[in-house]
């Protein structure tokens, strides 16, 4: 239904999106299946450019026109509606993000509805959806430059805080980390004071880190050739078995 979960860590956080996987267990059709949760999606969203449109001021029959075209638009109908159902589940939150932090930002309601539609929206772990809720908080402070209220800055920032904290709790897990061959390697150098000798080649063969220790052990010790030959070319391994002969680095 959408993009690479692996990367994404697709909605490990967020309720709508277990509850969703929990009634997949009870649905045997797929397209059924598919079909109903971006109805779903749309639905909400409508509602949120409902509600939002009548937070501005609009007449009813106005916002009802916008709810129900705003799921029409052509990206969203003929891309997210269609094949790209993480994008289609940040687009109906939004919305209500934008509704619920105009609700405490400036009419001086309550916190909770904002920060729940932020919840919902940054918890699908899709980037786009939290690139949406930064540059919402950045127009909420333009905004409030342009009209000089302090207040109202401080009630963006404070809105701003706790999403910030969440955001940086679900995507530093996901931040680039050094490879456990290059950590593997820089414990073998502190261990037995020699660099690794192996090829760049045979450094990028060692897939994991008892490969990259045996691989990394100095010469004399151990030959290149023993190590686990399966991951390497026959021009490879001839190309070890050379260099552990003749001790090169």
């Amino acid at each position: 239904m959408a993009g690479n979960y692996t990367v994404e860590q697709f909605g490990l956080l967020n309720p709508v999106v277990i509850v969703i996987g929990l009634i997949t267990q009870l649905v045997s059709n797929a397209a059924v299946m598919a079909t109903g949760v971006k109805l779903f999606f749309m639905m909400v969203g409508g509602a949120g450019v409902y509600a939002l449109a009548r937070q501005f001021g609009a007449r009813r029959c106005l916002s009802v026109m916008a709810g129900v075209a705003a799921p029409l638009g052509g990206f969203t109908l003929f891309l997210d509606a269609t094949s790209w159902v993480t994008n289609l589940e940040v687009w109906a939150y939004f919305p209500w993000v934008l509704w619920g932090l105009w609700r405490f930002i400036v009419q001086k309601k309550s916190y909770w509805p904002a920060f729940a539609a932020g919840y919902l929206t940054i918890t699908v772990a899709y980037v786009q959806g939290t690139v949406m809720v930064v540059f919402a908080f950045v127009a909420f402070l333009i905004w409030c430059a342009i009209r000089r209220t302090a207040s109202r800055a401080l009630r963006t920032v404070l809105a701003g805080l706790p999403m910030g904290l969440l955001t940086l709790a679900l995507y530093l897990p996901a931040a680039p980390m050094p490879a456990p061959n290059t950590a593997v390697r820089r414990s073998l150098r502190r261990r037995c004071g020699t660099r690794c000798w192996c090829s760049p080649a045979c450094r990028r063969a060692c897939s994991s880190a008892r490969r990259c220790r045996r691989a990394c052990t100095p010469p004399g010790r151990r030959l290149h050739r023993d190590v686990d030959a399966s991951t390497r070319s026959p021009r490879q391994r001839q190309a070890c078995w050379w260099q552990a002969r003749s001790g090169r680095r």
